[in-house]
């Protein structure tokens, strides 16, 4: 909110606030309000002043009556003053009456208020003081609060408007001095009154007749009196016992000497301890008095102050009482404890200190305590604890102590200071914690951390962080390079021989490997049978091929996998960084893009990293990344009718897989599914694409119940043959989805019999078994063909679109696609023709006995959609 209009200017001209005229009284006011008003988010608020103000007459016994000196309203937000008298506001008598009777802290009750802007009574008031000197002076009410009224919030205003209390009452002490006249008629010394005031020990001046002419709050309530109850009563009232104070009090010889009451009884007494103290009220306490004189404007003033008597019945008993209790507790901590004096000696150490450092009580004390502390550590800690008690009153660390005969225990120190009243340096207390398990242990933890656990080499995790460092370091020490290391067929070995075996000969490359690398450069299995080399300093790229060829020559020798030998190979890819725009996210991609470009080379080699591999590298991190994250976005599937040529029915559909790249650029299936296969994502890709199918499937056969005499064909790539859950989770998908498993056909090719013949022939009988057909897919482009129909569960055989496209001009082509049909129809099996593009290919394919036929002549692969359009038509 922001203040416009006048301020205050009618309290001025009342008088209200005249006893604080030099401070800007307003600002402080209003400024109260302001924050009210926006605390409670009230629509007015009023600012009531005691009229005692204007007599200066603010002792709590007078009655307080109420003037307004001000009214507030929010007007669009922004705090308006209202110039207005008591009367023109019209506020309510009960209002008035509510003031003048209550007991203020805090309230919150329901008045009616009669506010002039608009016209209109509200209700909803809450009243918060000012107090000053102890005495209620200003009274803020706010109406129409939005707020709850609450005690926690209640509780977090005491302190804002003591503080405003205390702006005003700190400036202002002229009003004070009229409280009291006979003793704080002086400005500069009304502070005083503040001091005495919250003073544990009761306070009492009196004047030359031992009449009280000032009490303290603490004297006020040890002797049950008000301020004007107590101003003028007779000090020796209230003393019952101890007549030497008593006669002290009502001498009429007196000196202006430099005794309290220039008494011969007491010239020599100033200490009265055990005093009987009877109240207004009768209460008896028992208290030590101390006479005491101070000199105010010139003027000799003399008081009594009322002490506890508990405070000097601590004897020679209760002090080592004290002190055994605290050497007990701290021998018992379970820490080592050490005070110093603030000339740092030694001054008492707890047992365990002792044990820690191998020394007496007596050895410690005074500077002896140093010969506990490691020699190289000394020095630095030392002058850290002076530095840091200091500026921050503590120092924590860790450092060594060490014994007499060497032995080392690693500890935590943390030091306090310790202060006198007046808030000096008392001295130190300093203790110390043994963490020398804990450190081994998290030495271990760390080791576990950042090692291999299989190899010994470090980790991912380590791996990396060196990674980082070596790059910040290229300006200084030189270009590094980074080599990404991958078993060529690992999978194979773990496969027939086991895991144990895998294991074991990981940890055997791990030793060749490291072998074959200098003593700074940095060898990691980053996971199964990948492992990376960081090599740093590199002067030259003849230093980095050098090394390269030396890892790939170390796996010329077998290694011995207990009674067998076992050859193995690798591939690397490599990658350089040389200037400071290095990094590591780049490095690690560029090197696998180098490897992925090796082992696509034959494997057994290593690959440099060059520019034209990002396109590479970027369209498989797309692919990953589609797969994972939107296949259904980014991968579609299409479908291209199979055709009997005679009739011209649909007799087959085959399912083709298709991918768009996240920059909408279509990536040709020979080259992405490869890319799928090569990067082990091909057991992902296949559950996409076999749901896919079977949900269009199954609505295909819901619309149509024709289509249940077409075949659907699904190719099968040769890495889906190492899924050994593959016919469970096929016959899984065919009883979710109430489909037959006669309604598909699965297409494989020839280098799935070539890569394992064993586990093909398996997994092909399993699935013939459950009712799946076997389709020979690109048949003629292999080297067995003739074995593999005669020992395969093979039903149809798919000639390649690379022989029927040129039987027409190319008379070798022909026979061998003649002599394929042939053979085909001698083992009873149905053929198809692939790639089928014109009239002249489907005759000849009709004049040699083929007429199931597939190819851009008849449909191009389509969606769903226009199957379903397709077979709507044709019904």
């Amino acid at each position: 909110m922001h203040y416009e209009g006048e301020l205050l200017t009618q309290a001025s001209q009342i008088g209200g606030l005249s006893f604080l005229d030099s401070l800007d009284t307003d600002s402080v006011l209003l400024s109260c309000l302001d924050q009210l008003m926006n605390f409670y988010r009230s629509d007015y608020g009023f600012i009531y002043i005691d009229t005692n103000v204007r007599t200066k007459n603010l002792t709590p016994d007078v009655p307080q009556t109420w003037e307004l000196v001000a009214s507030c309203i929010i007007d669009k937000d922004r705090l308006r003053i209202v110039k207005s008298s008591v009367s023109s506001v019209g506020v309510s008598p009960s209002l008035l009456s509510y003031l003048n009777n209550k007991d203020f802290f805090y309230s919150n009750s329901e008045i009616p208020v009669k506010i002039p802007e608009p016209e209109k009574t509200v209700n909803s008031l809450a009243c918060f003081p000012l107090k000053i000197s102890d005495v209620v002076c200003v009274v803020f009410c706010l109406c129409n609060t939005a707020t709850e009224l609450k005690e926690e919030q209640l509780v977090s205003l005491r302190p804002f408007l003591s503080s405003a209390a205390l702006i005003l009452q700190t400036e202002k002490q002229t009003s004070l001095s009229n409280i009291y006249p006979a003793v704080f008629d002086d400005r500069q010394y009304c502070s005083l009154l503040a001091i005495l005031n919250n003073l544990f020990n009761g306070v009492v001046f009196v004047n030359d007749d031992g009449e009280i002419t000032f009490c303290n709050n603490s004297a006020l309530r040890l002797l049950a009196l008000s301020h004007s109850e107590a101003i003028g009563k007779p000090i020796k009232n209230f003393i019952t016992s101890d007549s030497s104070l008593i006669q002290a009090l009502v001498a009429n010889n007196r000196r202006a000497d430099d005794t309290f009451f220039n008494s011969d009884s007491c010239a020599k007494r100033s200490h009265f301890p055990g005093v009987l103290i009877s109240s207004f009220k009768g209460d008896k306490s028992v208290v030590n008095v101390n006479l005491i004189r101070c000199v105010v404007s010139e003027r000799v003033v003399r008081g009594i102050v009322f002490s506890d008597s508990v405070d000097d019945k601590i004897i020679s008993n209760d002090y080592h009482s004290i002190v055994q209790r605290y050497q007990v507790i701290t021998n018992y901590a379970p820490v080592g404890l050490i005070q110093l004096n603030k000339d740092w000696e030694c001054i008492y150490v707890n047992d365990a200190w002792c044990e820690y450092c191998h020394l007496t009580p007596d050895e410690c004390y005074g500077l002896g305590w140093i010969n506990g502390i490691n020699s190289d550590d000394l020095e630095g800690t030392l002058n850290s604890i002076r530095v840091d008690l200091s500026s921050k009153g503590r120092y924590s660390n860790k450092l060594r102590l060490k014994t007499p005969l060497g032995r080392i225990t690693w500890v935590t120190l943390d030091a306090r200071s310790l202060f006198y009243e007046d808030g000096s340096i008392n001295g130190v207390v300093i203790s110390v914690q043994d963490i020398t398990d804990y450190l081994k242990k998290e030495r271990e933890l760390k080791d576990i951390a950042e090692t291999d656990q299989l190899t010994g080499l470090v980790n991912r995790s380590f791996f990396n962080d060196r990674l980082e460092v070596a790059i910040n370091g290229i300006k200084r020490f030189g270009a590094v390079a980074l080599l990404f290391i991958d078993l060529d067929k690992f999978k194979q070995i773990n496969d027939t021989l086991g895991h144990e075996f895998g294991d074991e000969l990981l940890k055997q490359v791990g030793e060749r490997l490291r072998s074959c690398l200098r003593r700074v450069d940095t060898i990691a299995r980053i996971g199964g049978d990948e492992f990376t080399v960081l090599m740093t300093n590199i002067s030259n790229v003849q230093a980095i091929t050098t090394t390269t060829e030396k890892l790939i020559d170390s796996f010329s020798e077998p290694f011995i996998l207990g009674q067998q030998s076992v050859y193995v190979t690798c591939s690397i890819g490599i990658t350089v960084g040389e200037d400071n725009h290095t990094r590591s996210k780049s490095l690690l991609r560029q090197a696998d893009a180098a490897l992925y470009k090796a082992k696509e080379a034959g494997r057994n080699q290593y690959k440099f990293y060059t520019p034209e591999l990002d396109k590479s590298v970027n369209l498989l991190i797309d692919l990953r990344k589609s797969l994972r994250e939107s296949p259904n976005d980014d991968f579609r599937v299409v479908y291209q009718p199979q055709v009997h040529s005679v009739t011209g029915n649909i007799v087959g559909i085959e399912a083709l897989s298709r991918w768009s790249s996240p920059l909408g650029e279509d990536i040709h299936p020979d080259m992405f599914i490869r890319m799928i296969e090569d990067s082990g994502l091909i057991n992902e890709f296949s559950e996409w694409l076999f749901e896919k199918v079977f949900k269009d499937v199954h609505q295909l056969r819901e619309q149509f119940t024709e289509a249940s005499d077409i075949k659907i064909s699904v190719n099968l790539s040769v890495k889906q043959f190492r899924n050994r859950d593959l016919v469970k989770y096929l016959g899984k998908l065919c009883v979710e989805y109430a489909i037959s498993p006669a309604c598909f056909v699965l297409e494989v090719t020839e280098t799935a019999f070539i890569d394992d013949p064993k586990l093909a022939n398996l997994t092909l009988a399993q699935l013939k078994e459950l009712g799946f057909s076997i389709a020979l897919d690109d048949f003629g482009t292999g080297y067995s063909s003739l074995s593999h129909l005669r020992s395969m569960p093979i039903k149809i055989v798919k000639i390649d679109k690379t022989f029927v496209n040129d039987v027409i001009h190319d008379p070798e082509d022909a026979k061998i696609v003649s002599s394929i049909i042939s053979l085909v129809h001698t083992l009873e099996m149905d053929v198809i023709a692939e790639g089928v593009e014109n009239t002249e290919i489907k005759s000849w394919m009709e004049a040699n006995n083929c007429f199931v036929q597939q190819g851009f002549y008849y449909y191009e692969p389509m969606p769903l959609e226009d199957i379903c359009h397709l077979l709507k038509n044709r019904s």
